[in-house]
């Protein structure tokens, strides 16, 4: 039987420490939230991009129906295509839910906070749900049609569940 020679350690060959793997750990990790916060603002800036495109095309054609018929049309359940707007609302996305959740609805001739509005767009929450969306959403989305601030200009929160977007003042 031939012996066996027992096996040497090169030297340097030993396992990684317990702190060399710590800090590993802890790079990834940071890596990791930088990561996940990257993607968040790409979401959210999708969201808003998608949101903001919308509203300027529903704006446009309410806008046609107006100069077409002397009036805007008169106010529609969330969701539902408003009576006369077929034509200028056809390809959209006007019946299905926003990229930042509820519906799109029309109004017409509507005071908010006490001011006179001849026609808005709002997202509005429908049977009771809510806006999937949170303030950095919400004002993400402001800037990009308007001023930053959801008190106030052309689009502003009105409340937790309705935005509203100035067509014609």
């Amino acid at each position: 039987m031939a012996s066996r020679r027992p096996l040497r350690k090169l030297p340097g060959a030993g396992g990684f420490t317990l702190v060399e793997i710590m800090v590993v750990v802890l790079i990834a990790g940071i890596l990791a939230v930088i990561a996940i916060q990257g993607v968040r603002k790409i979401e959210i800036n999708s969201r808003s991009s998608r949101v903001a495109n919308d509203l300027r095309i529903f704006a446009s054609g309410f806008t046609a129906y107006a100069q077409q018929f002397g009036a805007f049309p008169v106010t529609a359940l969330p969701g539902v295509i408003p009576t006369g707007m077929a034509p200028y609302l056809q390809t959209s996305n006007w019946s299905l839910p926003t990229a930042i959740g509820g519906y799109f609805c029309w109004e017409s001739n509507v005071t908010f906070a006490g001011k006179h509005y001849n026609g808005c767009i709002l997202i509005e929450t429908y049977k009771g749900e809510s806006l999937t969306s949170d303030t950095a959403q919400l004002t993400d989305l402001d800037s990009k049609i308007d001023d930053g601030n959801l008190a106030k200009g052309i689009f502003f929160k009105q409340n937790a569940n309705h935005m509203v977007y100035v067509v014609d003042q």
